[in-house]
């Protein structure tokens, strides 16, 4: 099948299919090319010159106006048209909710005319432009930006405005336009050959208005010009009440932003204004007179008199009137003023008259004070019997604390009344209670002796259904011993281990790179679980069955275990505890009993063991964080190693390994990021396991397997040191961590590589770089190259055009580093991720 390449298409709306309004075309008008746009011609698009909407096409129509611009991603159509005829034949569709609107900065219309006075600005147009903004052309010199607005009810007229909003590219002043030779401009201009006419575009503002041949033009409006010396007159504090441009001009000189050419010529241009509206209302008045003097003027005044003299005389009526009234209003104010100061005269002669009189009466008065030792008396006891009235007071206050206390007593003894009768009925109560539970016990143990004998009656069925006849809860039957190649380290290396699983590999007519048996031994040594993936018959199970074989461990040390699509929890990978028969119930995987016997196997103090081995095949047919989430918390080196299963402590051996097959269909499961953050996820192409024909086949090696787990550990595995970055890898991997984690709403949602995953890549460059530099000395990044394979880009997994961005950018890290296979497998993310619009995963065979 082709693939479904996506892709963003500048447009305008055609029309509905007819009595199908929801199908309808759109015209291809551009598409992005770079940092510019290309005109979309039958040769590179489509015949049709169309596009075919599926969908909601009555949205567009309503959205948008017609001929109006519009972005709409489509997609090639995955199936022929019966219909051949070229304007129907349509190579790519889309639907409504693909459209979106043209920003204004993207593209503007270059429309010919006449550039108009900018006091007028009304155009005729031959067609309503497509593009919000518009340029005019006008006899070869291009004049704008301008926004526009159509005039009701006249088709073949527009009005111009000018833009208010900041505009990209270089700023202009208030007022001012751009203007340049159209053929300066020519490297900016789009031509579009339209089957609706020919129209020419103005292709990105930006890099318009930094053009040099772009030269700014004062293109203000008298209203414009007034408007901005109102607004300059406020700023310097102008505020006297009769204009005078000459004021105006040497105060506004003195402010130095304001004191420049721009400024003058629309100084001159006020003036001119000015000028000309002086002269007009002169030339108006004096026109006025001659005529109001000349005979007809006499008769038209006088007819105008005659006719209008109900209104005249009204009018100086009303005046009259009005003028008497302010008169009378003014004449009542000064009189109610000269009241008010007769009034103030009276009333200070009455104050003066008091003043006499109180003056004759001091003597009359004198008689009062010899009154006042008797009033001192008369204060002296008024103020003992205060101080009495006090004190009983004080004496009154513990009587009435005494009162109150009284009067709670007796609600208090009503209250324990009431609680002494409630307490009797609750006494009896209890005692019925009492009677009632003794009688239920009696009953419950009469029958849970019945229950009890029959569960012993039962006992021997149940077992037998469970399988557990003859078996106690410590007899498992696996044997896991096996016996190991004494190695001397003193005369063997890694080398030779990796010699011999290469000889062996071909042996069994599979050809692997000695970069990749490199890479399968030191990932498989230093992860828990790791993840074997590709397509269906890629060989994953089979390569994993081999390893066991070529380690030695195939017969005892290795267990297959074919998951199941139902599997939902541990009991179904190891069992579960019965509580009928009161112990552990394995599973029938022989997973339990495979641990149970490493475990007992681990108790034998320094008994040298080779490596065991389990292997999920087609592991995500379950969800594995459900039936194997008992392991999940093993995968961390500083855990203990030890699960309980039933009344067992089951000790998880250093020498445990898992390696699980993948595939991805609609009949699988997603791996959880937790789970990808924990183990390294080998990719398996089809072509990576080939028949090998090789001369040396049956030479001999000095070596034999299986080899003890230590010695392996020490070769392949971690160290307990954490291992740091050479001088390239730490430099390559933090440019490819800032990629991937930096916040930026522009390239999509963030990828954050953990603690974990980043001590998992040294460990592994750590062990795995110096044996791929031995086998292959010009390539000194190849342990930084399959660590990023496949411990980074398996995190990958989001959607959107600016995610896109985010992996590209990865991309050039990659590449610029070459770091091949990453860049690989990446471009595959991405090729996949384009053609299914936009959304990208690493697991996207």
């Amino acid at each position: 099948m082709m693939e479904n390449l996506s892709k963003e298409v500048i447009v305008y709306k055609l029309q509905a299919q007819q009595n199908k309004p929801t199908l309808g075309y759109l015209r291809a008008v551009a598409a992005k090319d770079g940092d510019s746009y290309v005109e979309l011609d039958a040769i590179n698009f489509c015949p049709s010159k169309k596009i075919f909407v599926t969908r909601d096409y009555e949205e567009i129509d309503n959205k948008f106006k017609e001929f109006e611009l519009f972005k709409v991603t489509v997609i090639e159509s995955m199936y022929d048209s019966e219909d051949t005829r070229p304007e129907r034949n349509c190579k790519y569709v889309t639907k409504a909710s693909e459209a979106s609107l043209l920003k204004p900065r993207e593209m503007v219309e270059i429309i010919v005319s006449t550039l108009p006075n900018p006091n007028e600005m009304t155009i005729g147009i031959s067609k309503v432009p497509s593009t919000s903004y518009i340029y005019i052309n006008d006899d070869g010199t291009c004049y704008g930006p301008f926004k526009w607005d159509q005039n009701e009810g006249d088709e073949n007229n527009i009005t111009l405005r000018k833009i208010d909003s900041p505009m990209p590219g270089r700023q202009l002043a208030g007022g001012n336009i751009y203007s340049a030779k159209f053929e300066d401009l020519n490297k900016h201009v789009l031509y579009c050959s339209l089957e609706e006419g020919e129209r020419f575009y103005f292709e990105n503002l930006t890099n318009l208005h930094n053009d040099t041949h772009l030269l700014t033009t004062d293109y203000s409006s008298d209203e414009d010009i007034v408007n901005n010396f109102i607004k300059i007159a406020k700023d310097i504090g102008f505020n006297d009440k009769k204009v005078d441009l000459a004021s105006i001009e040497a105060k506004i000189k003195r402010f130095p932003k304001y004191n420049h050419k721009n400024f003058t010529e629309k100084l001159n241009k006020l003036k001119d204004i000015s000028d000309a509206h002086l002269l007009f209302e002169s030339e108006v008045i004096d026109g006025f007179s001659k005529f109001l003097r000349t005979e007809l003027g006499e008769k038209v005044t006088k007819k105008y008199i005659d006719k209008n003299e109900d209104n005249y005389l009204s009018n100086i009526r009303d005046n009259y009137r009005a003028q008497l009234e302010d008169e009378f209003r003014k004449n009542n104010a000064e009189l109610a003023n000269l009241q008010e100061k007769i009034e103030f005269n009276k009333q200070e002669l009455v104050n003066l008259g008091k003043e006499i009189e109180k003056a004759n009466h001091i003597k009359v008065n004198s008689d009062v004070i010899d009154n006042l030792k008797v009033n001192e008396d008369l204060d002296q006891k008024v103020t003992q019997k205060k101080e009495q009235l006090t004190d009983l007071n004080e004496q009154i206050k513990p009587l009435l604390e005494k009162y109150k206390k009284l009067s709670s007593l007796n609600e208090l003894e009503k209250k324990i009344e009431e609680a002494t009768n409630e307490y009797k009925i609750e006494v009896k109560r209890q005692g019925e209670i009492e009677k009632e539970t003794s009688s239920l016990k009696a009953l419950f143990n009469e029958h849970e002796d019945k229950l009890r004998n029959r569960l012993l009656e039962l006992k021997p069925f149940v077992e037998a259904i469970n399988g557990n006849i003859g078996l106690s809860n410590k007899e498992v039957s696996k044997n896991v011993l096996q016996n190991v190649t004494p190695v001397d380290m003193s005369n063997s290396t890694a080398q030779d281990i990796l010699k011999y699983i290469d000889y062996s590999m071909r042996k069994e007519d599979r050809n692997f790179s000695i970069l990749d048996i490199i890479n399968i031994t030191v990932t498989l040594q230093q992860s828990f679980i790791c993840f074997l993936a590709g397509l269906p018959g890629g060989g994953k199970t089979t390569l994993a069955r081999l390893v066991a074989k070529i380690y030695g461990i195939q017969q005892q040390r290795f267990l297959e275990i074919p998951v199941a699509r139902s599997w939902t929890g541990q009991k179904d990978l190891i069992g579960f505890f019965n509580p009928i028969s009161n112990k552990f119930q394995s599973s029938s995987t022989g997973l339990y009993e495979f641990l149970y016997a490493l475990s007992e196997e681990d108790k034998l103090i320094d008994l040298p063991v080779p490596m065991s081995l389990v292997l999920l095949d087609e592991a995500n047919l379950s969800p594995l964080e459900h039936y194997w989430s008992s392991f999940m918390g093993l995968t961390d080196p500083k855990e203990s190693k030890k699960l309980t299963l039933g009344d067992n402590q089951i000790q998880i051996p250093e020498n445990l390994r898992f390696i699980a097959t993948i595939n991805y269909d609609s009949t699988t499961e997603y791996l959880s990021p937790r789970l990808i953050d924990r183990s390294p996820i080998i990719v398996l192409e089809p072509n990576s396991i080939t028949t090998s024909i090789d001369e040396d086949i049956d030479q001999e090696l000095p070596l034999e397997m299986p080899v003890p787990y230590e010695i392996m550990e020490k070769c392949f595995g971690k160290t307990k040191n954490r291992p740091e970055f050479i001088e390239n890898e730490y430099r390559i991997y933090g440019k490819i961590k800032k990629v991937l984690e930096e916040r930026n709403g522009e390239l999509g949602k963030p990828i954050i590589i953990s603690s974990r995953k980043e001590i998992a890549i040294k460990q592994y460059c750590n062990k795995a770089r110096p044996l791929m530099r031995e086998f292959s000395i010009d390539d000194k990044l190849s342990a930084l190259d399959y660590a990023v394979l496949q411990m980074i880009l398996p995190l990958l997994r989001g959607h959107g055009k600016n995610f896109s961005k985010r992996l590209n950018r990865l991309r050039e890290v990659l590449s610029e580093e070459e770091l091949v296979r990453s860049v690989d497998y990446l471009d595959t993310i991405i090729n996949n991720g384009n053609a299914d619009l936009h959304t990208y995963d690493f697991f996207c065979w």
